[in-house]
């Protein structure tokens, strides 16, 4: 287990989105390897660029083409234009990806897909497969932030293969089929920056203090719903 990682889980479990590029690099160390997964842009929201700037390599994939262009204009690290799939719907090697007000989603209700939305085909893959296509044999640093396909995303890598160090989450949406898929590779939750969980591997995992723990009962259970209130009620109101 990696020292730095340990004593990276040292305090609370909970912080602003403006404090996750500190702790991620503390947790980390001085470099690695990254995979970013919906990178979308070279600098806005970047989870990996502080990272690159530091000497880490690493791997961006981005399934809309103008993005992903931007991306290989701007970006060291490598970038495959596809989206990443769950195993199932990996087999006919393409999806169609709905663009909607400045965010991209696949295509699950066809029904949903409105007069004015943009529908584009694109690759799609497992991360798996986009993994071995680059080259990547190990990972320290996964993110993936995909609009709602976090869970597919992570069905579609082996974790105990590419063994990260740190995998962060979108926790926004279909939260709970995220910690089981991951709980499934014995990655377990350990901190959440802005709207990002932090998952590690189980022996990491037990470092965590019994503060932090209580936290994230609170954050994920009794917070969590309170915070869907709240939103409901603002939407009602606006």
């Amino acid at each position: 287990m990696n020292v730095a990682s340990a004593t990276g889980l040292a305090g609370a479990a909970v912080y602003t989105a403006q404090e996750e590029r500190g702790l991620t690099s503390r947790f980390l160390g001085p470099s690695g390897v990254f995979v970013e997964v919906g990178a979308y842009d070279p600098v806005f929201q970047s989870q990996t660029l502080h990272l690159e700037l530091t000497g880490w390599r690493g791997l961006l994939v981005e399934p809309v083409p103008e993005f992903a262009e931007n991306l290989r204009r701007a970006r060291q690290a490598q970038v495959v234009q596809c989206a990443c799939v769950a195993p199932e719907a990996a087999t006919a090697g393409r999806v169609a990806l709905l663009e909607r007000r400045g965010s991209s989603t696949i295509v699950f209700n066809p029904r949903k897909v409105r007069p004015e939305d943009m529908v584009i085909e694109v690759p799609a893959a497992t991360l798996d497969s986009v993994l071995e296509g680059a080259g990547v044999s190990t990972i320290d640093f996964l993110s993936v932030d995909v609009e709602g396909a976090e869970p597919d995303v992570l069905k579609g890598v082996t974790l105990s293969r590419f063994q990260p160090k740190l995998v962060v989450v979108d926790d926004r949406e279909r939260f709970g089929e995220t910690c089981a898929v991951l709980r499934s590779g014995n990655y377990h939750l350990v901190r959440r920056t802005g709207h990002n969980a932090w998952f590690v591997p189980q022996d990491t995992a037990r470092h965590l203090s019994l503060r932090a723990r209580a936290q994230l009962m609170w954050t994920y259970g009794p917070g969590r719903l309170l915070r869907r209130r709240m939103r409901i009620g603002n939407a009602r109101m606006a």
